[in-house]
């Protein structure tokens, strides 16, 4: 669901008014986070692999995904040896500027959003954070403002990031403020690398990924210089295996899983459950079972011992006949 304004969504309340045992309600990154389990890493048309470190067995995976806004989770195996996503509202850290050009971007965002001592790193890392770099840049660049581009861009309103991109070309305000969102981008990744070591996989999500994957992609390529950009701590971030997921239904995908898992907890089908999600705790290997393309089945709604959940009706069978 997009943000709602001030709606408040309770999952018990939910339940209790549609006379459910459970809903369960999960932030859309912790979505992404599980969605993360069933990503095959040697499939080049699910993932650009970015930095090629071998995963270590039940190290930390994390991700950080630019779209709308800047959304960052990350897992850990629990005691039985799941992994669980946790969400994170890391997105609202502080923008942290790296060059001249970004100290005075971050005047101009200050000012703009009345705050006396900081903003936000998604208010440059995101697609509204891209129509914010390029206001800024076309305010101290006047004389280098394309008057076509800035007339399409003031007309599209929430979507002027979209404008950005499109005319992003190189030597154009458009394509510096592009430039500008990778590095900041690749910085905040390598934050993300720093703050939970995540020796499973660091996963580039979000819509924004795929779209600039050019300024992603390359070891010399703004994002990852930016990434490894930390000073006497860089060598560390060499270690994280580092993949720009391509897919545009990884939240989705994480729906269905905690959907299965769900469903498989209140069946209380332990061995089962086992089975399925153990594999994806091991590092060791891309999917947690032969049937984890079960995403690509069709999706059905299933009410099943008063639990409401998207599932898929291939594997509910399966697991039914057990």
């Amino acid at each position: 669901m997009t943000n709602r304004g001030r709606w408040i969504i309770n999952g018990d309340r939910l339940a209790k008014e549609v006379g459910l045992k459970r809903v369960v309600l999960i932030n859309d990154f912790v979505a992404q986070g599980y969605g993360l389990l069933t990503v095959d890493r040697t499939d080049t048309k699910e993932v650009h692999v970015l930095q090629d470190a071998s995963p270590e067995p039940g190290a930390p995976i994390a991700t950080i995904g630019a779209g709308t806004g800047l959304g960052e989770c990350f897992l850990t195996p629990g005691e039985d040896g799941y992994y669980v996503a946790y969400p994170s509202e890391g997105g609202h850290a502080e923008f942290p500027p790296r060059t001249e050009t970004e100290f005075q971007l971050l005047e101009f965002l200050k000012r703009r959003y009345e705050q006396k001592h900081r903003v936000s790193v998604e208010r440059v890392v995101s697609g509204p954070g891209i129509a914010n770099v390029y206001d800024f840049l076309a305010e101290h660049y006047p004389d280098q403002v394309d008057k076509s581009v800035d007339a399409a861009f003031r007309a599209a309103g929430e979507m002027g990031g979209k404008i950005v991109s499109e005319n992003a070309k190189p030597g154009t305000l458009a394509g510096l403020a592009l430039d500008i969102f990778a590095g900041a981008y690749g910085s905040e990744a390598g934050v993300a690398g720093l703050k939970w070591m995540p020796f499973g996989g660091l996963f580039i999500t979000g819509g924004l990924t795929p779209k600039n994957i050019d300024r992603i992609a390359g070891e010399n390529s703004l994002f990852m210089e930016a990434f490894r950009d930390k000073g006497r701590v860089s060598p560390l971030l060499s270690k994280i295996p580092m993949y720009a997921v391509l897919v545009e239904d990884l939240g989705e995908r994480g729906a269905h899983w905690m959907a299965i898992k769900t469903l498989l907890e209140h069946l209380n089908h332990g061995n089962v459950l086992r089975g399925v999600f153990k594999g994806a705790a091991t590092g060791s290997a891309s999917r947690a079972h032969d049937g984890i393309s079960f995403w690509r089945s069709q999706t059905a709604v299933t009410l099943v011992g008063g639990v409401a959940l998207a599932s898929l009706s291939f594997l509910a069978a399966k697991f039914f006949r057990k």
